[in-house]
């Protein structure tokens, strides 16, 4: 689908992303080899910040309204470990009313999410154009805003 937005390809590779972390850190002894927590940290902010550029070039940059606490790619990388978390929960929760929590919880980030793009649509809200603070992920984990 040539001239189409990035922004999927991008979205799904974050959520592969957080879903290889979340799986490393669930089970130590099964994680690959090769894994390598810093890199996939590492790539993350790379794709972040490729969404951030993206942003900066095609989204409204409106002069009023209220100004957004995070970045398109944050804000994408959130939705996308959101989905990781409530996959591993779906597959591996031991009882229905955890797998319905995780469920409730994705679909408040879809909402939420689906606010955010009426807004910026709407000229109501403006994003950061990026991070532009110091190392991102100092902690370790990108859940940590």
């Amino acid at each position: 689908m040539q001239g189409a937005s990035p922004l999927i390809s991008w979205a799904r590779e974050l959520a592969d992303l957080h879903a290889t972390l979340i799986a490393a850190a669930v089970s130590i002894t099964a994680r690959p080899a090769d894994f390598d927590a810093t890199a996939t940290y590492a790539l993350i902010n790379t794709i972040i910040g490729s969404i951030d550029e993206w942003s900066a070039r095609h989204l409204p940059r409106p002069a009023l309204g209220r100004r957004h606490t995070h970045s398109l790619g944050e804000v994408i990388s959130h939705v996308a470990e959101t989905y990781a978390q409530v996959q591993w929960t779906l597959r591996h929760a031991t009882t229905a009313e955890h797998q319905h929590q995780a469920t409730l919880r994705f679909a408040q980030v879809q909402e939420g999410y689906a606010d955010l793009v009426e807004e910026i649509r709407t000229l109501r809200v403006a994003l950061p154009l990026g991070r532009g603070i110091g190392p991102a992920y100092v902690s370790g984990r990108t859940g940590e805003r």
